[in-house]
């Protein structure tokens, strides 16, 4: 199931008659983190606790990540900028983020975070 998608374009607002802006180079992108925002629920505040591994998709192209990549308020991707993170000049790509929880859930936040989602509020950094 997915959490959510969000779009990386290149060349965001170029002007279509006189090309101010664009610089005729693809994006390429190395890490994509996503962090928490600030006004997170308390209850999930610490994605360590609740998070088992996570996947981000683009098409066929897909990143796995474990707890190693999972810090109590991010998550961090380390994709090909050649393959997934090229982004061609003018055009954008779509991300897919896909996670799976710790099963069983640490007993402690177990009952609290039912019906909660951890994504409502996040931030994406790249």
């Amino acid at each position: 199931m997915a959490n959510f998608d969000f779009t990386v374009a290149d060349d965001v607002d170029v002007n279509t008659t006189t090309f101010e802006d664009n610089d005729l180079l693809p994006t390429r992108i190395k890490t994509i983190v996503i962090r928490q925002h600030a006004d997170n629920d308390a209850v999930l505040n610490d994605w360590t606790k609740i998070i088992a591994g996570a996947e981000l998709q683009s098409g066929i192209l897909s990143v796995t990540i474990g707890p190693s990549d999972i810090s109590a308020t991010s998550m961090t991707f380390n994709i090909d900028p050649n393959t997934m993170g090229f982004i061609a000049d003018g055009s954008s790509r779509t991300y897919t983020l896909k996670v799976w929880l710790k099963n069983p859930v640490d007993p402690s936040i177990a009952d609290a975070i039912d019906n909660k989602d951890p994504f409502s509020r996040c931030l994406l950094q790249t």
